[in-house]
């Protein structure tokens, strides 16, 4: 099928199809706004999804890459996807050492993050001002560092004493949602005493 075929799809879904790589070519649908590939074989974020994200190539903000083997994520592919607005990440191998955190500065726009039933043992995520929603259930997680300021909901179940703390610079933070059910949360830092807006 040549390129001026499918130029104007938006929206494109290549689940459960044994995918190890993706064309090239992918990155000439300017139009494109949510690509799928959950449930494939990838083992690395492919970097032509990462392209795509860039606003001067296509509209894409939502990426999925549920259910795959991805262990990391490359700085050159976090650097590709600053533009990205959500990104779920759920059912891979992803470990997420602190190391690999920090370098999510450069997400300056997520505001929606999905890392379920992966191999974290310590998430800190402190850098993404912009978070909004973060799903992070079913990790065996002993320590959760977030930035509390644009939060407004915490899934965070099935994770087994688990530590919680928020750091932020404002004195509200806007989670509207908290669901922590099953997990063992020790302690809650710097979190009651500014929850203003909070709505259990």
């Amino acid at each position: 099928m040549a390129c001026d075929d499918y130029c104007r799809l938006q929206v494109l879904h290549l689940h459960n199809n044994y995918l190890t790589t993706l064309p090239e070519q992918l990155v000439a649908l300017h139009r494109m706004r949510s690509l799928a590939v959950s449930f494939n074989r990838f083992i690395v974020l492919p970097l032509v999804i990462a392209h795509m994200t860039h606003v001067q190539v296509s509209d894409v903000e939502v990426v999925s890459l549920a259910g795959n083997s991805i262990e990391r994520l490359s700085s050159e592919t976090l650097t590709e996807l600053r533009y990205t607005k959500r990104l779920d990440l759920r059912l891979n191998e992803l470990t997420l050492p602190t190391t690999d955190t920090l370098k999510f500065v450069v997400l300056e726009r997520l505001t929606h993050l999905d890392v379920r039933d992966n191999r974290i043992r310590e998430l800190d995520l402190h850098v993404l001002r912009s978070l909004e929603h973060l799903s992070c259930e079913r990790n065996s997680m002993v320590s959760l560092r977030l930035n509390g300021s644009s939060l407004r909901s915490l899934a965070a179940a099935g994770n087994r004493e688990c530590l919680v703390r928020f750091s932020y610079n404002d004195s509200c933070v806007a989670a509207v949602f908290v669901c922590v059910a099953l997990s063992l949360l020790l302690l809650l830092l710097c979190f009651l005493c500014f929850c203003f807006c909070m709505k259990l």
